[in-house]
């Protein structure tokens, strides 16, 4: 399959280096149609989150790896070298099991989480909006979707505590005794902070404030979990009040420094100030955790207390590692039939293109202009251009939906020969089996 992944995870970049090329949903968008611009023959996924940041692409001719990461970063200026080179380049079946393994979480920091699914059907749907899918991706991606629920439906995966939320909830247990006589701050309303205020509300937490830098959206999650909204810019003001700290915004730059946390901590004559710095671009600047009485954690600290879930986990796991090796097989052993179906589709397309042009032609050569008619002419023809396109693009959409079908169900091989006789298409060069 004519596949790769272009990716840097936090098994390889540490976040300081992850941070750096984190793409927001709209920053997302404009990379996949930049890449769309510069690459107009392949087809392409992209998903960012706080723990990797992964090019999907398919296609005929794949460009090589530093063309790639140029598309990918282009913009982003000053990138070190080791996170450079952290980027690691999966192809073919290799590239396949990856994605697999992904939605299925058994790549993720913590195995069996949830969130990761969600993400993904995100990239999925931003992908498909602005058209960057194809005949390869978007079956594959539907795939790799289905498969990750039969793990979560057929595996113990999930089970137990297995969020990112639940994950630092569980480190905050770590510091303090009891839970319920403190006071927790969520700077930002992003869903993995809600989940770890989630988290600590059901070990005892009762004393909430939430600060965003938009009221009513604080408004609207504090009154769902009992607690009290501020705007985002009076955190410093309640600092000294606060026991634990999460903060999960979409801020490219650090927004709390080490002098608001000294004064604070100066009033809280010795008592602990526990922060989580959950976001990615992180959140609070490196110096706050050098400060006496300040446990300062970020997204790469949760790994300790992931490893430690995993192991109750394991034979879950492996019940799902085996389910991906079955998919793998299966899905591999399809591969021929969506390659041979993306270039049929783009044979086809061309076709109607050419019988377009060429009746469009020979309708137009037969109208002379007269004069002082030449705007309503014009519109005449942007008219039937039209209405030409349309009839055409319904003529070949059942054709299209049963070779999309028959690459699926196993049936390609009869279904391709006649849509080529149909349509009096070139027989396409057997290259469709590298992998």
């Amino acid at each position: 399959m004519n596949l790769l992944v272009l990716g840097v995870n936090f098994r390889d970049a540490p976040v300081e280096y992850r941070e750096r090329v984190s793409l927001g949903n709209d920053e997302a968008a404009i990379c996949l149609q930049r890449l769309a611009g510069l690459f107009p023959e392949l087809e392409f996924l992209l998903l960012s989150t706080c723990n990797r940041t992964e090019l999907v692409v398919a296609g005929r001719n794949l460009p090589g790896r530093d063309a790639l990461l140029h598309g990918l970063l282009q913009g982003r200026s000053g990138l070190p070298a080791q996170l450079l080179a952290a980027f690691y380049l999966r192809c073919g079946t290799v590239a396949v099991g990856h994605l697999l393994r992904v939605a299925a979480s058994l790549d993720s920091m913590v195995v069996g989480e949830t969130e990761i699914l969600g993400q993904i059907k995100e990239a999925y749907l931003r992908a498909g909006e602005l058209n960057t899918l194809g005949a390869v991706l978007d079956p594959l991606m539907q795939q790799v979707l289905r498969v990750a629920k039969r793990v979560r439906s057929e595996t113990d995966i999930s089970a137990g505590r297995v969020s990112v939320g639940s994950i630092a909830a569980d480190l905050a247990c770590r510091v303090f005794d009891r839970l319920s006589t403190k006071q927790v701050a969520m700077l930002g309303a992003g869903e993995i902070g809600e989940q770890t205020m989630r988290a600590l509300i059901d070990r005892g937490v009762d004393q909430i404030g939430v600060f965003n830098r938009s009221l009513s959206r604080a408004q609207g999650l504090a009154e769902r979990y009992g607690g009290v909204a501020f705007p985002g810019e009076q955190l410093g003001d309640h600092l000294a009040d606060t026991d634990i700290l999460i903060t999960s915004t979409s801020a490219a730059e650090p927004i709390l420094g080490p002098q608001p946390v000294r004064d604070a901590v100066a009033e809280r004559h010795g008592r602990p100030l526990f922060i989580l710095d959950l976001a990615v671009p992180r959140d609070v600047h490196e110096a706050v955790g050098t400060i006496d009485n300040v446990y300062l954690y970020n997204i790469d600290d949760l790994q300790g207390v992931a490893d430690e879930n995993l192991k109750r986990r394991r034979s879950a796991a492996d019940q799902a590692e085996a389910i991906v090796e079955e998919e793998l097989s299966s899905i591999m052993d399809g591969a021929p039939n969506r390659d041979g179906l993306a270039a049929m589709m783009k044979s086809l397309e061309t076709r109607v293109e050419e019988i377009k042009a060429a009746e469009l032609t020979r309708i137009f050569e037969k109208r002379g202009v007269a004069a002082g008619e030449e705007a309503r002419c014009m519109r005449c023809r942007d008219e039937i251009r039209a209405m030409l396109h349309r009839a055409l693009n319904k003529m070949t959409a059942a054709p299209k939906r049963a070779l999309q079908d028959a690459a699926r169900n196993g049936n390609w091989d009869d279904f391709a020969e006649v849509v080529e006789q149909l349509f009096d298409l070139p027989p396409e060069d057997d290259d469709s089996s590298n992998t």
